[in-house]
């Protein structure tokens, strides 16, 4: 019996340290996580996340727009535009004076200028992107002394309210849209 009595003690005392353990453990995450939140609070910001989701939309970005101006060539091609004269710049950046613009889509001859961007969620974004490629249409005139081409919006991903808003638009306006449903139907030839 004094055995037994010993044999319980000994696993209590096993059993305390592991509760000991457990409590010094949990006192490191503790500090870590205090540490973290100070940090954030510092830097107004997690900073890590952050760089990583920056990283991820210029990857995207960069290969949405080397596809898209892919897609532009063969809509150049299709116009019957000479093929030597077909060489559309994927963040073309373009200089005049001090000024440095960068346009997302570009040709020299003929002319034409895009936006392309991978998503847009509301009326109100669709009016800033048009504005924003009105405005490169704008400075790429001024700019070559020249009237552009074409001016092309392409948009990978909308709702269906703002995809009507930007057909309708850039009809108005004289533009292309390029709704992003259509690239993979088209190219898929």
């Amino acid at each position: 019996m004094w055995k037994e009595v010993r044999d319980l003690r000994e696993g209590q005392s096993r059993l305390w340290e592991e509760v000991k353990s457990l409590k010094e453990d949990q006192h490191k995450l503790w500090e870590e996580f205090a540490g973290f939140v100070r940090s954030t609070q510092r830097e107004g910001r997690v900073t890590g996340l952050e760089r990583a989701v920056a990283t991820l939309a210029r990857t995207v970005g960069a290969t949405l727009n080397d596809f898209v101006a892919s897609f532009v060539e063969e809509i150049l091609r299709l116009s019957s535009v000479p093929e030597e004269k077909i060489k559309v710049s994927a963040g073309a950046r373009i200089v005049y004076g001090e000024t440095v613009e960068e346009v997302d889509l570009f040709n020299v001859g003929p002319l034409m200028v895009g936006q392309v961007t991978t998503y847009i969620s509301s009326i109100d974004e669709a009016k800033s992107e048009l504005d924003k490629l009105l405005e490169d249409v704008r400075f790429v005139e001024r700019t070559t002394g020249e009237k552009v081409f074409t001016a092309i919006l392409a948009v990978e991903n909308a709702p269906s309210n703002v995809v009507e808003f930007l057909g309708a638009e850039c009809e108005k306006l004289g533009l292309k849209f390029i709704p992003g449903r259509l690239i993979t139907k088209i190219s898929a030839r």
